[in-house]
């Protein structure tokens, strides 16, 4: 696998784990919709070469701090 696969793979198992741990799949309210459609936005700019890989890990982490987990619950 390159690099180029690993990341963007990598990305979606840690938003998969996150929704997981998170219990988040149970209901689907429209703000894990946004979160999940801008974590696979970046992916696809990571993979199009339109962000860096620094770029791209700040926006995940950005990602990662905005989703209230057990709010979802």
């Amino acid at each position: 696998m390159s690099r180029r696969e690993f990341f963007p793979a990598f990305a979606a198992s840690v938003a998969a784990a996150s929704l997981l741990q998170g219990r988040a799949l149970a209901s689907t309210p429209r703000a894990l919709d946004q979160w999940a459609q801008d974590v696979a936005d970046l992916n696809r700019d990571l993979a199009k070469g339109a962000v860096s890989l620094l770029q791209w890990q700040d926006g995940i982490e950005r990602l990662a701090k905005g989703i209230d987990l057990p709010g979802l619950s």
